[in-house]
């Protein structure tokens, strides 16, 4: 399937409907049920979607769709749209339908060209969103911390760190600024994806300089990193210190000590830190699950990872790929074929979470191995060997 036939799906979304204002006085129940504005719905061109011809009308239709003010709300098809004019490598479309946003009234708000900053960073166009922001003034628009931290966040996504120190170092300078701790998030983040911590370290007396408090994302983001590239001993003395300044650890804090302890050989201390978690009030998340099974793999030991997969489902939690191309590879290894051909069946009933082809390959040949010819057939044809 081209890039331009799977454009013919973004189309028959429905824009969500915008609910009217009103001012007048509530006399009943009844009145109190706000009217809805309908949205025609943005229906295909009827073209092949096969031509730049195509294309081009199909872009036209996008763009005078943009004129209706509720449709310009619709901040989902729009995200949709552009994907699906990146996967057609149609990056000069991109551009021309995010610069005829400009000539409606919105522009003159950070929210909405934020949301366009925001547009060019997913199909990594670092340049057009770093020009736009730098467009804001003549827009009637201030820069301000919202849309500084977008621009930033574009080039982390693109892997752009050095752009991000060169931005954060001008911020009071060039763009009169004054750096909040989203920001000082943002530059700590893209510190650490440097591996430079000591100076991801050092954000927090920055941060102190100007009177702000680190917060949990500061410190989740700190964690992250030292545990997984310091080591356990560095990582528990960034929890300490979070635990010294009163920052209560949430879901993801105690995953990232969990898998701390668990690349520390802690598997057991990590068990005993998850019923901490419980007691504690914050309910552990899929994550924190495949933490404790993952440590379990590497202990081989199939019972108690086996005990984490039904706790897992039993707490509510839906298992994710990363949960399946663990444990699916490991049941088959162990014997264990029907578990892990129902891993499999499951996963393949969501795109979403369809294992890596190295781990089904394993289960594949578990099956054929063992004289599981039509399983392995059935997974063979799932996954397109």
């Amino acid at each position: 399937m081209s890039g331009l036939t799977r454009l013919r799906k973004v189309f028959t979304a429905r824009p969500v409907s915008v609910t009217a204002a009103t001012t007048t006085p509530i006399q009943s129940e009844s009145e109190c049920k706000p009217k809805r504005r309908r949205v025609k719905p943005f229906h295909p061109v009827p073209t092949d979607f096969e031509t730049p011809e195509a294309l081009r009308n199909v872009v036209d239709k996008f763009k005078s769709r943009c004129k209706n003010p509720h449709f310009r709300r619709n901040a989902v098809i729009y995200t949709q749209f552009v994907r699906k004019l990146a996967k057609a490598n149609a990056f000069a479309f991109i551009e021309e339908i995010i610069e005829a946003q400009k000539q409606y009234t919105e522009i003159t708000t950070e929210g909405f060209i934020v949301r366009l900053i925001n547009l060019y960073a997913r199909v990594g166009m670092t340049d057009h969103a770093r020009k736009l922001f730098d467009e804001m003034p003549n827009l009637n628009c201030p820069r301000k911390n919202m849309a500084f931290s977008s621009l930033l966040n574009a080039y982390v996504a693109a892997h752009q760190y050095h752009v991000v120190m060169e931005l954060f170092h001008e911020i009071s300078t060039k763009y009169s600024i004054q750096p909040d701790v989203v920001l000082f998030n943002v530059l700590a983040h893209a510190l650490c994806k440097m591996d430079s911590l000591d100076s991801a370290l050092g954000v927090l007396d920055q941060m102190g300089e100007l009177d702000l408090e680190p917060d949990l994302i500061t410190f989740n983001t700190l964690l992250a990193a030292f545990y997984e590239k310091r080591g356990f001993d560095e990582g528990e003395k960034i929890w300490t210190m979070m635990k010294t300044r009163n920052v209560e650890p949430d879901a993801v804090s105690y995953r990232l000590r969990m898998g701390g302890m668990v690349g520390d050989g802690r598997l057991r201390d990590a068990v005993e830190l998850f019923n901490v978690m419980k007691l504690s009030g914050v309910n552990p998340d899929v994550h924190c699950f495949n933490v404790l099974i993952k440590g379990c793999v590497d202990d081989d030991n199939f019972e108690e990872a086996k005990f984490w997969y039904d706790e897992l489902l039993n707490c509510g939690c839906e298992p994710v790929r990363s949960t399946y191309a663990t444990l699916a590879p490991f049941f088959t290894e162990k014997g264990e074929f029907d578990l892990a051909f129902q891993m499999c069946k499951e996963a393949m009933r969501d795109a979403r979470l369809i294992i890596s082809v190295e781990a089904l390959k394993q289960v594949v040949e578990g099956f054929v191995a063992n004289g599981m010819i039509e399983e392995a057939t059935e997974n063979e044809g799932d996954a397109g060997f």
